[in-house]
């Protein structure tokens, strides 16, 4: 497992400290060219031409923030006994831990997620809210994106969430799928979702994470449910300037909280309440 910073650059800091951490997440893994599933989940075109739309929206906004990607592997996370997942949690949070500053332990994380990466990432902050040595985590989440996360089994579906995303990022390769069937369920996390805010993206051709799935159906103006023009496996990837990037940079109260608070000459407060988001678009 690693955190690695992509932008800004070690040794680059274009606009002083940053004051935002923006945290990605991959899900089933799938090896691209540079032999990491990680970067390949988040730019276009998959080499190494392309860039993370994530940094591309970051210097459109102006935003004093970092991109880390997370990553993992997630067929002995998702693979092995259902406990595994608690424990992958438990390595996030501490690889968070060692890279957040100490002179600035308030300063707000938003999590960006694709598929099961998504349940890794509601496991963690349910780990973190269960005690000390992570609270700090928990209290400076602001808000999570899902891309295509399955947060419950579709109805009526054979074969399963897991087996169908692993046939389809895996189509040339005929092997028994390594993933346990089971969709993995994070207990609690329910009970903590007024602390932040989301955004469920779902695509209109996803095949292995329907609407009904990836949608949390939260009440009031707490989720915004938007629909991508994609399959499951590209739902994260897209090029600056195409309708799915547009899509994504309307929605930047969700990554800035009070975009007032975090752009280049801003200083964050955490006095400042989340912004409210429409509830479906």
């Amino acid at each position: 497992m690693s955190l690695r910073q992509i932008y800004p650059p070690f040794g680059e800091n274009p606009s002083g400290q940053a004051t935002i951490d923006i945290i990605a997440v991959h899900g089933l893994d799938f090896i691209d060219m540079s032999g990491r599933c990680s970067v390949s989940s988040w730019r276009e075109p998959l080499d190494e031409s392309g860039e993370f739309w994530p940094v591309a929206f970051i210097r459109a906004h102006g935003l004093r923030a970092r991109l880390l990607l997370y990553e993992f592997d997630s067929v002995m996370t998702f693979g092995a006994a259902p406990e595994s997942v608690s424990r992958e949690a438990d390595g996030l949070l501490h690889q968070i831990s060692t890279i957040r500053p100490t002179d600035h332990p308030d300063a707000p994380i938003i999590f960006l997620s694709h598929g099961l990466g998504g349940i890794l990432v509601k496991q963690a902050l349910v780990n973190a809210s269960q005690g000390d040595r992570y609270c700090g985590i928990n209290n400076a989440t602001r808000g999570l994106a899902f891309f295509g996360t399955p947060h419950q089994a579709p109805s009526h579906r054979s074969p399963g969430v897991i087996e169908t995303v692993f046939s389809l990022v895996s189509p040339r390769i005929p092997i028994r799928s390594p993933y346990s069937p089971e969709l993995p369920i994070v207990q609690g996390f329910r009970d903590q979702v007024e602390d932040y805010q989301f955004i469920s993206f779902y695509g209109d051709s996803d095949e292995a994470v329907p609407f009904s799935s990836a949608v949390m159906n939260l009440a009031g103006n707490r989720e915004t449910q938007v629909r991508l023009s994609s399959n499951h496996e590209d739902l994260c990837r897209f090029y600056q300037g195409s309708d799915n990037y547009r899509k994504i940079a309307n929605f930047s109260d969700l990554w800035t909280a009070s975009p007032a608070n975090f752009a280049s000459t801003g200083e964050y407060s955490p006095d400042q309440s989340v912004s409210v988001l429409p509830n479906r678009l």
